[in-house]
């Protein structure tokens, strides 16, 4: 059975960190919700900008979707390991945000409720100005 966390993330942003985090989950047809938050991380900001840009560029390059435009003034010649390189930069800043200490409960009590063999799904909610 597949279960679903949603983790709500509002009222800040990669600059200024995010004061308050709630995981929420789904079990055994009880409601858990776990609270925490996520310092700031202001370099995150300029790796997901460059991934994005990246990302577009290949996508575009190997035509597997029409619907992306890349403007003339963004990155329109890549290789792959230039991609390569940006998505495991990203990975890792992620990856190093998610193990700050102030979203250490929110970690620990998913970690109690889940199970490696369950299927999860993951809706990240934030506010985008």
């Amino acid at each position: 059975m597949s279960k679903l966390v949603v983790f709500s993330l509002l009222g800040g942003n990669l600059n200024q960190g995010f004061p308050v985090v709630t995981a929420q989950l789904w079990h055994n047809d009880q409601l858990f919700k776990i609270t925490g938050s996520l310092p700031a991380v202001p370099e995150l900001s300029e790796v997901y900008r460059r991934w994005k840009l990246l990302y577009e560029a290949v996508h575009q390059r190997l035509g597997s979707n029409q619907r992306i435009k890349v403007h003339s003034q963004d990155i329109t010649n890549i290789s792959m390991n230039d991609f390569d390189e940006v998505c495991q930069q990203l990975q890792a800043h992620i990856n190093a945000w998610l193990k700050s200490e102030s979203f250490q409960n929110i970690e620990r009590q998913l970690r109690t409720l889940l199970s490696r063999d369950d299927e999860i799904r993951v809706i990240i909610e934030t506010y985008i100005a």
